[in-house]
């Protein structure tokens, strides 16, 4: 498997190539080194990963003698989707194809996920006796809920394309679901950009805290922007009824 980038615009398109049946330690500092590049990019506005299937079905978990402990090669095994996650920028995934272990515990933490019709998903590693490596327990019951999540978990099986659309687990099917992809990233990337990443801040962090708290740190937000040159170039361009031209400050 290889990892490669390309810029359109303000979009970063992160795609995989020459899809691996394990991903191991190599695969997994492809895509860290890959996702550095972008996490403090001020010109990236919103990241696509690209067939996320061909990350791998399955992680390489053979302990070598110098490892210092499995805890260390599984936080090493995971450092690209840990990093993926804490991205201020919208994150889209795509899937075209059966979608498990590793490349399904990377299209969890994407923020908006796509497939193509003949795409199928779950996490199998229960049926060796393991658990997701990165959470991605945690982030299939925040995007499904916990009967459908308990279902996926326990029983190892697979949803196709049409019950992972009913259940949550994608917004959208596509027979070309990179180009909707794209086309939605495009109109993410045409709003400002600092509101888009308060926005995502907002449903991530609100989420943790109580409806209060959440209330009040979305109003914090809010302020905050106000002080900002993108939201006073968008007040001229509603006024002189253009199309706003947002520098992200």
């Amino acid at each position: 498997m290889s990892v490669e980038i390309k810029i359109i615009g303000q979009i970063a398109i992160v795609s995989f190539s020459k899809a691996t049946s394990t991903c191991g330690i190599p695969e997994s500092e492809s895509l860290f080194n890959v996702l550095q590049n972008i996490e403090h990019n001020e010109n990236i506005d919103v990241v696509i990963l690209r067939n996320v299937e061909r990350y791998g079905a399955e992680w390489h978990l053979i302990t070598e003698p110098e490892d210092a402990s499995i805890q260390s090669r599984i936080s090493n095994l995971v450092a690209g989707i840990d990093l993926l996650s804490r991205f201020r920028q919208p994150v889209i995934a795509t899937a075209d194809g059966k979608t498990t272990g590793p490349g399904m515990e990377l299209f969890l933490s994407a923020d908006i996920r796509l497939c193509a019709s003949a795409a199928s998903f779950g996490l199998q590693g229960i049926m060796n006796g393991f658990l997701p490596l990165s959470g991605a327990g945690q982030r299939l019951t925040r995007a499904i809920g916990r009967p459908s999540s308990l279902r996926l978990l326990l029983l190892g099986e697979l949803i196709n394309s049409d019950e992972s659309l009913r259940v949550g687990l994608v917004s959208s099917l596509s027979d070309d679901s990179f180009k909707a992809a794209l086309a939605l990233a495009k109109t993410i990337s045409s709003r400002g950009p600092l509101a888009i990443r308060a926005a995502k801040e907002a449903l991530y962090r609100g989420g943790e805290m109580t409806l209060a708290q959440g209330l009040r740190y979305e109003l914090d937000l809010t302020i905050l922007l106000q002080s900002t040159s993108d939201r006073a170039e968008g007040v001229s361009a509603f006024m002189e009824k253009r199309q706003p031209q947002f520098e992200g400050k």
